[in-house]
């Protein structure tokens, strides 16, 4: 993208915002030939860093604790319960944390959360 900005006082204010919103750009300065001082034209050519996406089928799955950790449903809960005794089926129904090697991905997957 390119942006041809003309006023001094325009290209400032531009300038304040790319730093607020993390916008790469080069500028490139053509001045005019009589007047050494006096801006004739500024071409800015930026680009936005790139965002990296949630996984959403990540997030619904998992929550992040205040110590950075990842919390996880338990697994043999969904169907086939009725064997299934009340004790077995209380201690799947709490959440447990996930291991460190499975949260190094999740990290990259939920870099938001």
């Amino acid at each position: 993208m390119v942006c041809v900005i003309t006023q001094y006082s325009v290209f400032l204010k531009f300038c304040i915002y790319a730093i607020l919103s993390d916008v790469i750009f080069t500028s490139h300065l053509t001045f005019s030939s009589k007047k050494k001082n006096n801006l004739q034209n500024y071409s800015i050519y930026f680009r936005t860093m790139p965002k990296i996406k949630t996984c959403r089928s990540a997030q619904k799955r998992f929550k992040k604790t205040r110590n950075g950790l990842f919390i996880r449903k338990r697994a043999f809960k969904g169907h086939l319960l009725g064997h299934k005794s009340s004790k077995r089926k209380r201690a799947l129904s709490q959440k447990m944390v996930v291991t460190f090697g499975d949260s190094k991905c999740l990290r990259t997957m939920l870099a938001y959360l």
